[in-house]
């Protein structure tokens, strides 16, 4: 009776080798000559890294006393069919990657006493088709069950708080899913389940981060429970088919109209959904801010009128849709020259957005501009032509992303503006030439500016208003008078628009007309900046 206890303490304090099996202080560290169908002994505690790394082992049973699978422990394992966790398992943690690229496991059965399960764990397990999750687990870690394309569904345990980036990214037999304790999803947590479609966040959750649902083309609506509290941007990233989103009715956050989500008190826009028709798309004027990428893919939603308030517009948020004009005057925050958006910060200017489907073919940015933001051109089929500012520092990623009837790039900035990631992605390169100053050749070419070089600038940059404050005429057959604070307007031809601005950027007065010749009044003393536009297309700033 006394034999086996001494035994397993020998085997705890000596390394030992059991048929070539090594393990020491408890830790199995060498499987090397493991049969096929394998029971680890009992006292073993831990599975060092790698041991049964690209082994030939089929099946493996886990003694109740395991508390630790270190990360690969069973990566990489092309025949393991079968793992078995002895009852009243002590297991605490499978660490990163642990069982990840198994071909042939169908099935896991997770023991209760898990408390910590790794990235990638089971990822691109291609057969695994059944998982039964611990009570006690807490968190899912990122990719834990990433690309597992046969994985037809999962119980998510009550326990569970949080599911991290990419969980269950590409599981594309999962059809259905019910979230109920759980508070936070990651990132992309279920991108490119194509065929899920039935979704069921229960009371609890906080937030969902960005992209969540990206390429879940089946899913149509979602309905937000009243514990929600953070939207990430573009859930339903590349969703063709999304119809809207649900809020409940007592949500005290978030509300949503027409399949559109808000915030509460409609002062945030998070997202619109692709699926959206409308000629004119009102943004309310409680709206004082909306998401990154929320009208994004939108391909239904002709224009958009936004109100004169808003004060925060997220990168790409009116990008890739089916807007022909922007219906917005500008602020001091955001300046509009020749119908593009650009914000104003206290370095200089960002180029934001121009209509996707604009009928334009060249866009000269204002002098004072410094970055063009992420997706500010993407998917613009009709821009030829793009003029950028010498104190031009930079292109966002996506800028100029498929815009595939560009033909030339004229940058005056004699240092390389940085490109982000994709900044002309899908741009045919070949049709493109890139035109610099002689003396900036070098700092391109060493900067990915992959462009064929065209012909050398030599001329000044094409004159513009200087961020709205600044001056720039083209229109001689227009006369602009101030006397006081009033400006008498005159023209050889019928005027249609004047307009003046503060020097803020802020607009001060509107008048729209069809004579030759107007009177404005001006609110106080001071700089202002007057725009006159005639019906022949005809154009004058002028500082006064």
């Amino acid at each position: 009776m006394r034999i086996k206890p001494l035994l397993l303490t020998l085997l705890a304090l000596f390394p030992i080798v059991l048929n070539a099996q090594k393990i020491e202080n408890g830790v199995l560290v060498d499987a090397s000559g493991a049969p096929e169908n394998y029971q680890i002994p009992e006292g073993v505690k831990e599975i060092a890294p790698r041991v049964f790394m690209m082994s030939s082992i089929k099946s493996v049973t886990i003694p109740a006393s395991m508390e630790v699978i270190h990360e690969c422990a069973f990566n990489m394992a092309p025949s393991l069919e079968s793992v078995t966790f002895a009852p009243n398992s002590k297991l605490r943690i499978i660490a990163d990657q642990a069982f990840e690229d198994c071909p042939m496991l169908k099935e896991i059965k997770l023991p209760n006493s898990l408390d910590s399960l790794g990235r990638s764990a089971f990822a691109l397990c291609e057969n695994l088709k059944i998982v039964t999750l611990p009570a006690n687990l807490k968190k899912i870690s990122m990719g834990a069950f990433s690309t597992c394309p046969s994985l037809l569904r999962i119980d998510f345990p009550a326990g569970i708080e949080e599911i991290g980036e990419f969980a269950f990214a590409n599981c594309k037999s999962i059809s259905s899913i019910t979230l109920n304790g759980v508070k936070v999803v990651g990132t992309k947590a279920f991108y490119n389940c194509k065929v899920l479609s039935n979704v069921t966040l229960g009371e609890g959750l906080v937030e969902l981060k960005d992209s969540v649902f990206e390429r879940c083309e089946a899913i149509e609506e979602l309905t937000i429970p009243a514990s929600m509290q953070k939207s990430g941007t573009k859930l339903f990233f590349r969703c063709p088919y999304f119809k809207g989103f649900k809020v409940a009715a007592n949500s005290p956050y978030m509300m949503a109209e027409n399949g559109v989500l808000y915030s509460k008190n409609k002062d945030i826009l998070y997202e619109c959904p692709q699926q959206y028709s409308t000629d004119m798309f009102v943004v309310p004027s409680e709206t004082k801010k909306i998401y990154p990428m929320a009208f994004y893919e939108c391909k239904n939603v002709k224009g958009i009128k936004l109100p004169e308030t808003i004060e925060k517009l997220g990168m790409g948020a009116l990008a890739n849709n089916g807007i022909t004009k922007f219906d917005f005057a500008g602020n001091a925050s955001f300046p509009v020259y020749e119908g593009c958006i650009y914000y104003k910060t206290k370095d200089g200017l960002v180029f934001m957005a121009a209509p996707t489907m604009s009928e334009s073919t060249k866009f000269t940015l204002l002098a004072e501009t410094k970055f063009i933001a992420n997706c500010a051109f993407a998917f613009n089929q009709n821009v030829a032509d793009v003029y950028i500012p010498e104190s031009c520092l930079g292109l966002g990623d996506m800028a100029f992303y498929s815009c595939k009837g560009l033909k030339n790039i004229y940058s005056y900035a004699v240092n390389a503006p940085r490109l982000g990631e994709g900044t002309f992605g899908e741009v045919v390169l070949p049709n493109v030439k890139l035109h610099v100053k002689k003396e900036a050749y070098t700092s391109y070419t060493n900067n990915n500016w992959i462009f064929p070089f065209g012909s050398d600038i030599t001329e000044p940059y094409p004159s513009t208003p200087n961020g709205i404050t600044g001056v720039a005429t083209n229109g001689k057959d227009i006369k602009v008078t101030r006397l006081g604070n009033n400006v008498s307007i005159s023209a050889n031809g019928n005027i249609e628009l004047v307009e003046a601005y503060a020097p803020n950027g802020a607009k001060v007065s509107e008048k729209k007309l069809n004579s030759n010749e107007t009177i404005i009044t001006l609110p106080t003393q001071g700089i202002y900046v007057v725009k006159v536009k005639l019906e022949n297309g005809n154009k004058k700033v002028v500082k006064l």
